[in-house]
């Protein structure tokens, strides 16, 4: 019985000892779960824009903004908004093309999440593909200065 008796009270101190979580919200302060709250954004924020330093999931939005471009300069030879500077803006274009594949296939030759870590902090691989996604996008500015010229010489000639 005595055995028995000592077992019960046992239990009964092991359950005065036990942590619920609500308790620990309500002896921290408010200044404390603030706090908690911006660590666990903070971490989530991280963990969502930290594609944004892969390069794997860079090239194919500086791709896309190498097309774009590529079509508007079709366009505005088309509409003859750049008659004698095309070739100019082709060869530029042709350039940034040939970087954009050799930074693709450095990207495709380490297909793994650490490689990527690795191609983006050792070899700025990711600075690179966004300083080439902003020279495309100069020259997509120019294209449109020169197509918008064009339009309002167009608009103006009676």
């Amino acid at each position: 019985m005595l055995g028995q008796h000592a077992s019960y009270q046992a239990s009964q101190d092991d359950s005065k000892h036990t942590t619920h979580y609500s308790c620990l919200f309500r002896k921290m302060s408010f200044i404390e779960i603030f706090a908690i709250c911006i660590t666990f954004l903070a971490v989530y924020g991280t963990v969502i824009y930290f594609r944004c330093l892969l390069p794997c999931y860079i090239i194919p939005n500086v791709s896309t903004l190498l097309n774009d471009v590529e079509q508007c300069l079709a366009s505005a030879a088309e509409t003859g908004a750049i008659p004698e500077d095309v070739n100019e803006y082709r060869a530029n274009l042709e350039t940034l093309a040939s970087d954009l594949a050799r930074m693709r296939l450095e990207s495709h030759r380490s297909p793994g999440f650490f490689q990527q870590i690795w191609l983006a902090f050792r070899w700025c691989l990711t600075y690179r593909l966004y300083t080439l996604a902003s020279q495309i996008r100069a020259v997509k500015m120019r294209i449109e200065i020169v197509m918008d010229e064009h339009h309002l010489a167009l608009s103006t000639t009676p």
